[in-house]
C-alpha cells in the first residue's frame, strides 16, 4: 500500500499519526509534502493510502461513472435513467477488472483494517493515532475495534457509525448527525440563545442554494412520502408535493409539511440511535438488514442474468 512517513524534526513522542481519507477510495497523501506543524504534538505523520486508490497498484477507476453523476446534476436525466447508467457503467468496469485479474471482494474495509495492520507491524509503530475523514472515520472505528491494544487515540470526522454500511446508511446517517446537533442545540440554553431556530438555518442554506420547489417533511430520512403504512399521511404528503408544484411561484420556494413524526421532538435523539438499544435488539436489526442485503443481492443478480440471457439471444 502506498504511504508517506513525514518525521518531525522535533519528535517527542513515538506513536504516529496516521491520517487515512474517505470516498470511499479517495487520495490521501498531498502532492506537496510540508514539514510536521508543532500542533501535531511532537509525532510524526503518515499518509496512509487504501488499497485501490490513485497511487495504489493495481488502481481501480471506474471510467463514466463521474460522468453520468454528472449528467444528472446538470438536468440532462432524470434519476431513472441515471440508475440504468450507473448500473450499465458498473458492469463494464466489473468485467475490466475481471480481465485484468483483479478480485474486486478483496476490497473491502476489513482488508484496509488489515492492510492498516499490516503497516503497523512493519514499521514497529506499538501504537498508532488514526485521523480519518467520512469514510475514514468507518475505517479507523473498526481498526480500533479490532485492535483496541495497538489504538492510542482516534478521531473522525464523520457522520458513519461503526455498524453503518456506507452505500445504504450513508445518507441517513448524515441526517441524523444533524438532528442531534439541532436537537443538542436546542436543549443547551447557551448554544438555543447563540443559535436560534437552528433548524431554521438549515432550510435557508437549501434555499439560498437555489431549490426550485422544496416541500419540507420534518421526518427521519427515508420517510420523507409520509409515515410508513399511513395511507393517510402518505396522501396528504402527496397531494401537498403536487400542490407546490402547481402554485410555486418560482424557485426558492419551501413548503413545510403540517406533518410531524412525534409530539416529543426527542425522537431525533432515539431514531436510529444505536446506544439506546440493547444487544438484542441490535442483534434483530442486523439480522433484519443482513437479510434485505440478501433479498437485494438476490435481485440484482436475477436482473444481471435476465440482462445476460436476452444479450446472448440478440
Amino acid at each position: 500500500m502506498p504511504f508517506a512517513v513525514v518525521h518531525n524534526a522535533h519528535r517527542t513522542s513515538d506513536d504516529p499519526l496516521v491520517m487515512i481519507a474517505g470516498g470511499p477510495g479517495g487520495r490521501v497523501i498531498p502532492r506537496r509534502i510540508r514539514p510536521v506543524s508543532p500542533e501535531f504534538g511532537g509525532r510524526d505523520v503518515v499518509f496512509f493510502e487504501q488499497r485501490g486508490t490513485d497511487l495504489a497498484d493495481p488502481r481501480l477507476d471506474c471510467p463514466g461513472y463521474a460522468e453520468e453523476k454528472q449528467k444528472a446534476q446538470l438536468g440532462r436525466i432524470d434519476g431513472r435513467e441515471l440508475a440504468r447508467g450507473l448500473i450499465e457503467v458498473a458492469r463494464r468496469c466489473v468485467a475490466d477488472a475481471g480481465r485484468k485479474g483483479i478480485r474486486l471482494s478483496g476490497y473491502t474495509s476489513r482488508a484496509i483494517v488489515g492492510d492498516l495492520e499490516d503497516f503497523r507491524r512493519l514499521q514497529g509503530y506499538s501504537r498508532i493515532n488514526l485521523v480519518g475523514v467520512s469514510y475514514g472515520g468507518k475505517v479507523i472505528f473498526e481498526y480500533a475495534r479490532d485492535h483496541p491494544d495497538h489504538t492510542r487515540a482516534v478521531v473522525a470526522n464523520t457522520p458513519l457509525t461503526l455498524e453503518a454500511n456506507y452505500d445504504e446508511q450513508g445518507q441517513s446517517a448524515m441526517r441524523r448527525t444533524l438532528d442531534l446537533i439541532i436537537a443538542g442545540c436546542e436543549r443547551e440554553p447557551a448554544c438555543d440563545d447563540a443559535h436560534p431556530r437552528l433548524d431554521r438555518k438549515f432550510r435557508d442554506i437549501v434555499e439560498r442554494v437555489g431549490v426550485p420547489r422544496l416541500l419540507f417533511s420534518d421526518f427521519p430520512l427515508g420517510n420523507a412520502a409520509g409515515r410508513p403504512k399511513d395511507a393517510v399521511s402518505q396522501a396528504f404528503t402527496l397531494e401537498l408535493a403536487l400542490r407546490t408544484l402547481e402554485a410555486a411561484p418560482g424557485s426558492r420556494t419551501t413548503v413545510q409539511s403540517p406533518l410531524r413524526w412525534s409530539s416529543n421532538p426527542d425522537w431525533k435523539l432515539d431514531y436510529c440511535n444505536i446506544e439506546r438499544l440493547g444487544p438484542d435488539e441490535i442483534r434483530r436489526r442486523r439480522e433484519e438488514f443482513d437479510r434485505a442485503k440478501l433479498q437485494a443481492k438476490q435481485l440484482r443478480d436475477g436482473i444481471d442474468l435476465a440482462s445476460r440471457g436476452e444479450e446472448q439471444r440478440r
